[in-house]
């Protein structure tokens, strides 16, 4: 592992190989682009498609990524001023690929599951699984929740659960009505948007899907607007200016 340099700096996962190849984690600067620290995560799965963007929060890097089709699958942890390895909790998957996990506050959350649709909840500074959590109905793969002061919001496929952020307990589930299955998958986040309102798309979705966009309300628990057009990654993304800075990291797209 390289030593640090200057405290400002971009995070990104480095991949390479097809099937096993070994994963890493790079700190650049931010200024210029130059290589600060890096830490290899290993041995990986595919890791092309099966290691997460980073998230960023309270001075941690946060990345998810699967060694082997199991319930011992990584959620790392680095300090992301030296990139010092600081925690990994585990999770179940098999095959599933990551969008970013969301941290804040302490505490990271992210989706996966053997069979998919279950949200975890970690405490990334002592490395405990506070709870796990299953969707109302089900996602395979490719989902970030989005999370505010108490809720953590998660599409999973007939509905938006919010789940309490504290205990795991799902509140209540927002049912999507025009709800059509097109995968397993669902490659996008939740925008949490003022008013009680989350942006999102409707229906399971691959990386290319063209799906529509719909706006639930969490005050009537009913779809406030559904667009007409269809809208896919490769063209555009949404985003909303007045979500929490949990969740602004989130856009639609599943990039920051």
């Amino acid at each position: 592992m390289k030593p640090a340099g200057p405290q400002k700096r971009t995070v990104e996962p480095s991949t390479g190989g097809t099937w096993q190849y070994r994963g890493t984690v790079r700190g650049l600067n931010a200024a210029d682009g130059a290589e600060k620290w890096n830490y290899d995560l290993g041995s990986q799965i595919y890791a092309s498609g099966y290691l997460s963007g980073p998230a960023i929060s309270d001075g941690l890097v946060h990345v998810t990524s699967m060694e082997s089709s199991s319930g011992t699958n990584p959620q790392w942890v680095f300090d992301l001023a030296t990139g010092a390895f600081k925690q990994q909790m585990h999770f179940a998957s098999q095959w599933s690929t990551f969008n970013q996990p969301v941290a804040s506050a302490g505490s990271v959350y992210m989706s996966a599951g053997y069979y998919g649709n279950v949200v975890y909840g970690f405490d990334a500074l002592s490395g405990a699984k506070r709870w796990e959590t299953f969707g109302s109905y089900g996602v395979w793969a490719g989902e970030s929740p989005a999370v505010d002061d108490n809720y953590v919001y998660y599409y999973s496929g007939r509905a938006l659960d919010v789940i309490d952020r504290g205990t795991g307990v799902l509140v209540r589930s927002v049912a999507d009505s025009g709800y059509q299955q097109q995968s397993y998958d669902w490659f996008s986040a939740p925008v949490l948007g003022s008013g009680g309102k989350v942006f999102l798309y409707s229906a399971n979705r691959t990386f290319y899907t063209a799906s529509q966009l719909i706006a639930l309300d969490l005050n009537t628990e009913t779809t406030s607007w559904r667009s007409i057009a269809a809208f896919s990654r490769r063209r555009r993304r949404m985003f909303s200016t007045s979500t929490t800075a949990s969740s602004t990291s989130s856009p639609m797209g599943g990039t920051a």
